[in-house]
C-alpha cells in the first residue's frame, strides 16, 4: 500500500523504506525537533496484533476464534514458519481503535560524556564497579568523578544501578574486598564504598597521592601504592571503620604506579611497578624470618625515555605479568625475578591487564587493540605463552578491563563500556535522564550539574493513513536551566505534573524550586535569574537522596539506607515517613496517584512496598502509621510501574531476556500469569542475535505500556494480566534514532513520546595511529 509523503519545515521530501513485514514505512529527519509518527487503525482494516500465549518461550500467534486445538496448533506453526521466513504480513484479527495513535520522537537531550578510569568486578555479587570521569577537562578544577555500580548478573544485559559522586577528588584505582569497594584517590585518602549502603567511609592514608590498589582473599588488608614510594594497608576495624598502616617503604624517589599481590607458601607477595623497575616483596607472618626483596631493573629503549610499568598481575601459578610503556607484556618468575618470556604485543603504552578464570590474559592501552595471550601449556608448569588473537573493538585508549565469566568488559577514553566475547560486541548506549509531565507538556532533562526544562512541540495530525509523518506546527522551546547552589552534582531531579515545582537533589541536600514555567517565554541562559524569577520553595539539608519522585501534591524522596521522606507543596510541611537504617539503598521509587501506596527497588533484587502513606484512620479513630515490607524477586529488576488502577499489581522490567516483563501481586508477592520474554516482544530474523528490553513507560489509562529495546525498537503491550497478552503493531525501529534505545512515556491516552539521547561532543582524546605492516 502506498503511503502519503510528508514534508518538514524546510520542505525536505521524506523517503519511503520497506520494513521487516514488507509494509512501506515513511520516515523523515528533523534534527533536534521531536518527530511525530501517526498510526491509524480503523474497523475496516486488519492490524498487526500478536497474541502471546503464556506457556511459550517463543511467541505463538493464534486466532481468538472457536476452532479445534489441533487446527489451532497447525495454523500457529504455519504462521510461525511464515513469520521467520518473512514471506507475508501476519494479521491475526481485526482491532478497532476509535482514535489516532501519535508516536513523538524527541531527540533534544545531549548527554555529557564520561570516560572510564578504572573498573573491577565482583563475581560473588554480580556487580561491576566503574570509575567514570566527566570528559570536560578544566585547568582550574578537577573533573567530576563518579563511581558507578552496574548489575552484570545477566551479562551482557547490564544496567546501571547507582552512582556516587566525588566532586573535587580524583579516583585513580579501585578494588573489591568482600562486599566493599576500596578507592585510591589523589589527595592521599582511601574511600570504602558499598553497593548496598549509602555511606562513604574515608581514611587519610598519607599526604601524597595514591595511584593504585590491590587485594587478596588471603589478607584482610587492601594494599595501596603511594606517590611517596610507600605501600599502605587499609582494613576495617571492629567498629567497621577503615584504618591504615604502612606496610613497606621503597624510597622517596620511587613513585609506585602499579601493584599486585599473591599468596604462596604461607607468605604474601606484593609486586610493585615503578619507573624502570619492578620490586617483589614478601610479607611474612609474625615470628617468621624476613625475606629479601627481589629487584628487577627494566632497560630503556631510549636513554631519555624511561620505561614505566603501568600494570601488574599474578597468575594462578604465581607467575608475575607486567605491561609497560614500551608496549611489552613480560612474564616473570616471582621467586627469583627471571624473565620467562617477553611479548612485544603493542606499539604504545600498555595501560591495563586482566586475566580470566582460565589464565587467559588480555592486554591493551594507548594502542587500543586488545591482545589475547594464552599459555601453550597448562597447570603449574606453564612457562610459555603466545598471542592467540586480538579484538579490534575500540578506537581510542583502553584504560581498564575486567572479566566476568566468558565476557570481557573494557573501557577508556570512549564514552561507553564495551562488553565482548569472541562472537559478540555490545556497547552501553548513551544514557538519557528525562521526565515528562502530562498536563503541562514539559520535559525535564537531568545533566551532571544542572537540569533543563523544555516545552514540547505540537503537531496537527490532519493527514490520515498508516505510518504517516506529520510536521510540527509548534517547535519545542527551552524554558529554564536550573543549577544547585555552588553548582554541585545533580544526583536526581523530578518535576510536578503541573510544572510548578522542580526538585533537584545534590550530594547532601534537596532543593525544591517553584516557578510558573508554563507561561515563560524565551530562554533562561543564566543561573535562575533571567525571564521570570525561580523561587526556592524549600531546602532540605543533610539528606543524600538516592531516589526521587513527585505526585500531584507531594515530593517523595528516599535517602540513606533507607529513609523515606515527604514534602507537601500546599503547606510546605516536611516530615520523614519511614526509616530503616542499614537495609539497602533505594534506587527507584514509584508512588500511586492517590498517595496511599508506593513501591521501590533496592540493590538486593527486592521490591519494597510502602502502605498507609496518607495515614488513614481506623474504626477506632486512630491513625494507621506508614509501613513497608519487602518482596524477594527471582530475577534482577531494572524498573517497575503500577499496573492497575487499584494499585494492587505492578509490572516489573527485568534484565533477564527470558523474563523481560513480569507482573507481581503486591498482596501475596507472587507472580501473576506467565512472564513475557524479550524474544516474544522483539523477534529477530537472525536466531543468533538477541534484543533486550531496556525501558518501560508509565501505564496508560487503559492499562497499556510501551516497551523499548536495546536495538531501538518499541512495542505497545496490553492485557498484561490476562493469559493472552496483546502486542500492538510489529516492533518498530525509528530511522531518526536508528539502533539507539529511547525512554518511553504516555503523554496522554493517544500520544506516546520517545525520548532519546545523543552525545554532546565526541571524546576529547585523540586516537593513537596504529602502524600496520610497516606502513602508515
Amino acid at each position: 500500500m502506498s503511503l502519503p509523503i510528508a514534508k518538514d519545515f524546510q520542505g525536505t521530501v521524506t523517503q519511503s523504506i520497506r520494513g521487516r513485514t514488507g509494509r512501506a514505512v515513511t520516515v523523515i529527519e528533523l534534527l533536534d525537533i521531536p518527530r511525530v509518527r501517526k498510526s491509524r487503525r480503523d474497523h475496516e482494516e486488519t492490524s498487526n496484533v500478536l497474541t502471546l500465549s503464556e506457556c511459550d518461550t517463543f511467541p505463538r500467534y493464534s486466532f481468538r476464534v472457536g476452532v479445534s486445538a489441533f487446527l489451532l496448533e497447525l495454523y500457529s506453526f504455519f504462521l510461525l514458519f511464515a513469520y521467520v521466513s518473512d514471506l507475508f504480513v501476519f494479521a491475526s484479527s481485526s482491532l478497532q481503535m476509535d482514535e489516532n495513535l501519535l508516536v513523538e520522537e524527541c531527540g533534544l537531550y545531549r548527554a555529557h560524556g564520561f570516560t572510564t578510569g578504572a573498573m573491577a568486578v565482583s563475581e560473588k555479587l554480580g556487580k561491576l564497579c566503574v570509575v567514570r570521569k566527566l570528559d570536560q577537562p578544566s585547568k582550574k578544577k578537577i573533573a567530576l568523578n563518579v563511581v558507578e555500580f552496574w548489575n552484570i548478573f545477566d551479562c551482557p544485559n547490564i544496567f546501571l544501578e547507582r552512582q556516587i559522586s566525588f566532586d573535587g577528588v580524583s579516583v585513580e584505582a579501585i578494588t573489591w574486598k568482600n562486599d566493599f569497594v576500596y578507592c585510591a584517590c589523589t589527595d592521599g585518602s582511601a574511600y570504602v564504598l558499598s553497593p548496598f549502603l549509602n555511606k562513604k567511609m574515608r581514611v587519610q592514608v598519607c599526604p601524597s597521592a595514591l595511584w593504585c590498589c590491590t587485594s587478596s582473599p588471603h589478607s584482610e588488608e587492601v594494599f595501596f601504592g603511594a606517590d611517596s614510594g610507600a605501600v599502605f594497608g587499609v582494613a576495617l576495624n571492629e567498629d567497621g571503620a577503615p584504618v591504615a598502616r604502612q606496610v613497606l617503604h621503597v624510597g622517596m624517589d620511587r613513585r609506585i604506579l602499579s601493584i599486585a599481590c599473591s599468596f604462596k607458601n604461607s607468605g604474601l607477595k606484593i609486586a610493585i611497578g615503578m619507573v624502570d623497575r619492578i620490586e617483589i616483596h614478601c610479607v611474612v607472618n609474625a615470628g617468621a624470618a624476613p625475606v629479601a626483596p627481589i629487584h628487577i631493573d627494566i632497560p630503556r629503549q631510549n636513554e631519555k625515555k624511561p620505561t614505566i610499568v603501568w600494570a601488574l598481575l599474578f597468575l594462578t601459578n604465581n607467575v608475575l605479568v607486567s605491561g609497560d610503556s614500551q608496549g611489552k607484556v613480560t612474564f616473570w618468575n616471582s621467586n627469583n625475578g627471571a624473565a620467562y618470556k617477553v611479548i612485544p604485543s603493542h606499539q604504545a603504552d600498555i595501560l591495563c591487564l586482566t586475566v580470566s578464570s582460565n589464565d587467559t590474559i588480555f592486554a591493551s592501552g594507548v594502542d587500543h587493540r586488545i591482545q589475547v595471550i594464552s599459555g601453550l601449556t597448562g597447570g603449574e608448569r606453564q612457562f610459555d605463552w603466545s598471542t592467540v588473537g586480538q579484538r579490534l573493538i575500540h578506537d581510542i585508549d583502553v584504560r581498564s578491563m575486567a572479566t566476568y565469566g566468558m565476557w570481557l568488559l573494557s573501557g577508556g577514553a570512549e564514552h561507553h563500556i564495551t562488553v565482548s566475547n569472541p562472537h559478540a560486541i555490545i556497547r552501553t548506549p548513551v544514557a538519557g535522564k528525562c521526565l515528562l509531565t502530562e498536563k503541562s507538556e514539559l520535559i525535564l532533562f537531568t545533566h551532571p550539574r544542572y537540569v533543563e526544562i523544555w516545552k514540547r512541540g505540537k503537531a496537527n495530525p490532519s493527514e490520515k493513513g498508516n505510518a504517516v509523518r506529520v510536521p510540527l506546527t509548534t517547535k519545542p522551546k527551552k524554558l529554564a536551566q536550573l543549577y544547585l547552589p555552588k553548582s554541585g552534582h545533580v544526583a536526581a531531579a523530578a518535576i510536578s505534573d503541573s510544572g510548578r515545582f522542580i526538585a533537584i537533589a545534590g550530594e547532601d541536600s534537596l532543593v525544591i524550586y517553584e516557578a510558573n514555567l508554563v507561561k515563560l517565554k524565551g530562554k533562561q541562559k543564566q543561573k535562575n535569574k533571567e525571564v521570570a524569577p525561580v523561587d526556592v520553595c524549600a531546602v532540605i539539608p543533610n539528606v543524600s537522596v538516592t531516589a526521587l519522585t513527585m505526585s500531584s501534591g507531594c515530593c517523595y524522596y528516599a535517602s540513606g539506607d533507607f529513609e523515606l521522606g515527604r514534602f507537601m507543596f500546599s503547606n510546605k510541611d516536611h516530615r520523614p515517613l519511614l526509616e530503616s537504617n542499614g537495609t539497602s539503598v533505594l534506587r527507584a521509587l514509584v508512588i500511586s496517584k492517590d498517595d496511599k501506596v508506593g513501591v521501590a527497588l533496592n540493590c538486593r533484587s527486592q521490591l519494597i512496598v510502602f502502605e498507609n502513606l496518607v495515614s488513614p484512620k481506623s474504626e477506632s479513630g486512630e491513625s494507621t502509621m506508614p509501613s513497608y515490607r519487602s518482596i524477594d524477586l527471582v530475577t534482577v529488576p531494572i524498573d517497575c510501574r503500577f499496573l492497575t488502577k487499584d494499585y494492587k499489581t505492578v509490572v516489573v522490567l527485568n534484565a533477564s531476556s527470558k523474563f523481560a516483563l513480569t507482573c507481581i501481586d503486591l498482596a501475596t508477592g507472587t507472580q501473576v500469569g506467565a512472564p513475557l520474554n524479550a524474544n516474544g516482544l522483539f523477534p529477530l530474523e537472525d536466531p543468533k542475535k538477541r534484543d533486550t528490553a531496556v525501558s518501560i513507560s508509565n501505564v496508560s489509562a487503559d492499562d497499556r505500556i510501551v516497551v523499548t529495546s536495546f536495538n531501538g525498537n518499541y512495542v505497545i503491550v496490553s492485557d498484561l494480566l490476562k493469559k493472552e497478552r496483546t502486542v500492538m503493531f510489529e516492533p518498530i525501529q525509528s530511522k531518526y534514532r536508528g539502533r539507539s534505545p529511547a525512554t518511553p512515556f504516555w503523554a496522554n491516552k493517544s500520544t506516546v513520546v520517545l525520548c532519546s539521547a545523543k552525545s554532546l561532543s565526541p571524546p576529547s582524546q585523540t586516537p593513537f595511529k596504529v602502524v600496520r605492516y610497516d606502513h602508515n
